[in-house]
């Protein structure tokens, strides 16, 4: 794995976000009407919500960034059929809300249903052709959101070529629109994807040093905070394990600041970093308040990732509650190959040998099932 900000939640195909829930989606009720017939005159204006529905919209946008993904679900679930209902222009990105909120919780599924629909919503308020701005432009920026967030689904799958198609796809889209936010997480995302891929270090640097550079224009202290903890990913599969603790570090400080949940993902990466060195009593402080966050957002695949990631400091104190649970989570997990997760589990074994021999080999054939072949 990349960095656990690739344990974005889900399950199945990915190596990360596994337990993916596969379930039939129903989109009936968020079904996208069909365009008017010919004949019928386009109008000059969509009808467009009214104040209380846009604060609708940005307290779900408020909800996500808090973490709260079950009550974003929800809420994002009645104002999309509210604004079925009313043809309220707003749709597209309700719709995307609720696809951005089902992504976080791992529900792949229903995510790309969702943002499936959006896409659907925005080409058809897009195609009535009222004006360059308003209404349009803004169809024109949710659909770019939305082909941010399908390429994130697709390289959760593991689906890369997909995925980094999906997320140049986006950057084109938000040059056309002089969106720099926009580009800006494109190109995040960009880099991100390529860190995944063998001898693509160099070039995923250069995408995400790019991405900084806007978000710092910006100043958007979240974007430049999650291009740091990326840029300790790469230093830490380039073994520069002194630089990537000083990222971890770096990006952990401003996610606190800022309250956003992406505040998780530096604690598990910076453990990592401290248990290769080995600190395990703070690595498992870290891990421990990851686990706090995670489970306070209901994020399953990262549920079980973190717990894994506190056998060492379950074998290291003799603590039988956390190290079963952490054997649990790995029976979830499933032997899926994951090079972190195998050196956690490596130094769980050593921790272990003597506390309990039979605990020892436990994690000893749960590393080498992990590690990539």
């Amino acid at each position: 794995m990349s960095g656990l900000r690739d344990r974005l939640d889900a399950s199945g195909a990915l190596p990360d976000e596994v337990f993916v829930r596969r379930r039939e989606v129903s989109t009936v009720d968020l079904a996208v009407e069909s365009a008017p017939a010919a004949a019928s005159p386009a109008p000059s204006e969509p009808d467009l919500p009214e104040l209380g529905s846009m604060l609708d919209r940005y307290r779900i946008e408020d909800v996500i960034g808090r973490g709260a993904f079950d009550d974003a679900c929800r809420e994002g679930q009645a104002l999309a059929e509210a604004a079925r209902r009313s043809g309220w222009a707003v749709q597209p990105e309700a719709l995307r809300l609720l696809g951005l909120a089902q992504l976080k919780l791992g529900r792949l599924l229903e995510s790309e249903a969702m943002l499936t629909l959006a896409q659907a919503s925005a080409s058809r308020l897009d195609s009535l052709g009222i004006s360059s701005g308003g209404p349009t432009l803004e169809a024109r920026r949710t659909a770019a959101r939305c082909e941010v967030l399908r390429g994130t689904v697709l390289r959760i799958r593991g689906t890369l070529d997909e995925a980094l198609a999906a997320f140049d796809a986006a950057r084109v889209q938000f040059e056309a629109l002089d969106d720099t936010v926009g580009q800006a997480d494109a190109l995040s995302e960009l880099g991100h994807a390529r860190l995944t891929l063998a001898g693509e270090l160099d070039a995923a640097e250069a995408l995400i040093e790019r991405a900084k550079g806007l978000y710092e224009a910006l100043g958007n202290q979240v974007g430049v905070a999650t291009c740091v903890n990326t840029l300790g990913d790469i230093h830490r599969r380039r073994g520069d394990w002194a630089a990537a603790e000083q990222a971890y570090r770096w990006a952990m400080v401003r996610f606190d600041r800022s309250g956003s949940d992406a505040r998780l993902f530096p604690r598990l990466n910076l453990g990592l970093v401290l248990l290769h060195v080995g600190a395990v009593d703070d690595a498992d402080a870290l891990f421990a308040e990851a686990q706090v966050l995670i489970d306070r957002s209901r994020r399953a695949g990262l549920s079980a990732v973190v717990r894994i990631c506190r056998l060492p400091g379950a074998a290291a104190r003799r603590d039988a509650a956390t190290w079963a649970e952490g054997i649990e989570a790995l029976a979830r997990h499933g032997d899926r190959p994951d090079a972190d997760l195998a050196g956690v589990c490596a130094r769980a074994a050593e921790l272990a040998a003597g506390w309990d021999p039979v605990r020892a080999s436990v994690a000893a054939a749960a590393a080498r099932a992990l590690t990539p072949t």
